[in-house]
């Protein structure tokens, strides 16, 4: 348990996890006031812009939205397309997905989605797609466990028709699930983004690398990447992190190094003056 592992003396924790584990450490570091770096999930936005490269993007969506399942905390779970290429940007999308190959991949390098961790988790997800088609979303590829395959595989999943607060779209969802939605302009689009608790990472695409700058910087969280999915995770100089519901403090990087460092000062007065003009009388 976290409690029995700070009681060995640590001088920082780092935790990776969910948010109910990662409040549990922070109370058992706060006993002993132990430092902690905190990295608790992600619900990452991907804005496509009208001036993207639609078909780039496509593929790298589907690659971030099913990588792994769907279970990594950096995976693509919200993606936003300006209503003027939305139809296309979702039937794209929609026949990538339905090609992806599900399987163990031991001896088949052609696919491309195994399974999930486990039962429970494959249940969530059961639950959470359930609920948004009880509450007028719709499935455009997947929304089920997989008929065929033995094991713990849920179909590659594309929502369409959700609304913003909807836990589908708010919650994190460990699992082969992400919703589409469309914007109007910019503006909404980060109005969009930002109306989420977990502030991990956010993919902007457009053609424009100063606007997608200019949107980046708007964005919370701890990294935004231009015309790719956030992989910086796997970069060593990068830092990575989040804020929000995704926690706090960075690892990687020159900012990870420091937060490993504890600062200690040294100072000294060369004594040129019989005494500072601050001091008595």
């Amino acid at each position: 348990s976290s409690e029995l592992l700070l009681q060995s003396g640590l001088d920082r924790v780092i935790f990776t996890g969910c948010g109910e584990m990662g409040r549990e450490v922070m109370r058992s570091a706060a006993q002993r006031l132990t430092p902690v770096t905190l990295e608790l999930g992600g619900k990452d936005p991907f804005i496509v812009l009208q001036d993207a490269d639609l078909e780039r993007a496509v593929r790298c969506a589907v690659w971030g939205s099913f990588v792994n399942a769907g279970q990594t905390c950096a995976g693509v779970k919200r993606i936003y397309v300006q209503k003027d290429i939305f139809d296309r940007f979702s039937q794209s999308m929609a026949r990538q997905t339905s090609a992806l190959k599900l399987g163990w991949g031991w001896e088949d390098p052609d696919v491309s989605v195994g399974p999930m961790i486990s039962e429970v988790a494959l249940k969530e997800v059961e639950v959470m797609v359930s609920n948004a088609l009880q509450g007028g979303a719709r499935v455009l590829v997947g929304g089920r466990r997989h008929p065929n395959l033995q094991g713990h595989f849920f179909e590659p999943t594309i929502l369409v028709d959700a609304w913003q607060d909807m836990d589908v779209v708010q919650k994190e969802l460990f699992g082969p699930v992400v919703t589409i939605m469309p914007f109007g302009d910019e503006d909404e689009a980060l109005e969009l983004a930002r109306d989420c608790r977990f502030a991990l990472n956010a993919s902007i695409w457009t053609r424009d690398i100063e606007r997608g700058r200019r949107l980046a910087e708007r964005l919370p969280g701890g990294t935004a990447v231009l015309n790719n999915s956030p992989y910086t995770f796997g970069l060593g100089e990068t830092p990575w992190g989040g804020s929000g519901e995704s926690g706090f403090g960075r690892t990687h990087g020159h900012l990870g190094l420091l937060d490993l460092v504890e600062m200690h000062h040294v100072h000294w007065d060369s004594g040129r003056y019989a005494q500072d003009i601050w001091w008595s009388p």
